[in-house]
């Protein structure tokens, strides 16, 4: 094993023991945290975001209203509801009947119930949003003078210095959406993902962020939500080889150097990592080397 795959590995064993030991320790954190972004996928620069996910325990959504039942068991429950929502984005009807959730240590998503025009009562994306930044304004125990919060995407978010510390509530999911059943089965021509990563990918199911699409009208977004990923894309970045992994970094660097000085917010390092993933399903692993770093890195910015 070379270097950089013995840098990785590395890597991806500290952030799992670290997430099992706290995960496991969580008597005075109810709360499962995971770490995303580019530390999490090696790619991490100067000026690059701190990002941390914590999820909640007894506050499920599912897809199927008819695994109701079994997934309620003393958890809130949520339905995704497609209607009106784009891909990937969805709202989050409210199942009644279950009991007030009191829990001084966490978000509690009930206060953000909001009634629609179908007599349902749905969770506010916009009201989570803005409970969570309060929720983390409350929580940090070191000294705010010198920090700045925001609101971030769907994360609440504080600024030390020049470190942007990225943390967002999600809701767990707990089965997979109907909106990803395409990716796990759809044919591929060549080898990337194979099955068992497509698998993996799968088993680490999906969670919800609070934001709505900003195509939607007003009075939609706010009750939407994103379906996210994160714990899915870890395993595909953990999958690359090295020549994968430099496309990856290379494409990082242009646009850190050549985009964001003009145009900071046109795109993402999300939309890099798309692009590459789309590379990699339309092309064969074995033309995947140093030789021809240059040659996909500029395949990937012509899609």
């Amino acid at each position: 094993m070379g270097g950089w795959d013995c840098k990785l590995q590395n890597r991806i064993s500290e952030i799992l023991l670290y997430e099992y030991l706290i995960n496991e320790s969580r008597e005075s954190r109810p709360q499962k945290r995971y770490i995303g972004g580019s530390y999490v996928e090696g790619s991490e620069m100067e000026g690059s975001d701190h990002d941390q996910m914590f999820i909640y325990p007894n506050v499920i959504v599912t897809t199927k209203s008819s695994i109701i039942g079994p997934v309620r068991n003393g958890n809130i429950v949520f339905l995704m509801c497609h209607e009106n929502s784009r891909a990937c984005f969805t709202q989050l009807r409210y199942i009644e009947k279950d009991e007030m959730y009191e829990n001084e240590n966490q978000l509690n998503p009930l206060k953000c119930l909001a009634e629609k025009e179908d007599g349902h009562r749905y969770l506010s994306s916009r009201k989570y949003a803005k409970a969570q930044l309060s929720r983390l304004k409350s929580h940090i125990n070191f000294p705010k003078d010198d920090l700045k919060f925001v609101k971030n995407s769907p994360c609440a978010s504080y600024k030390s210095g020049v470190l942007m510390h990225d943390n967002v509530f999600p809701l767990e999911c707990s089965d997979w959406p109907q909106v990803a059943a395409e990716w796990e089965t759809r044919a591929r021509r060549f080898e990337w993902p194979d099955e068992k990563l497509r698998n993996a990918v799968v088993n680490t199911k999906c969670s919800l962020v609070p934001i709505g699409n900003p195509a939607s009208e007003y009075n939609v977004r706010k009750f939407e939500w994103r379906i996210s990923f994160l714990l899915g894309e870890r395993q595909l970045m953990w999958s690359l080889n090295q020549s994968q992994y430099f496309c990856f970094i290379l494409l990082k660097k242009l646009k850190k150097h050549f985009i964001d000085p003009g145009h900071k917010d046109i795109i993402s390092s999300f939309i890099l990592k798309t692009t590459l993933f789309w590379e990699l399903e339309e092309t064969k692993l074995d033309t995947w080397n140093d030789k021809t770093l240059i040659e996909k890195v500029q395949s990937c910015l012509n899609r």
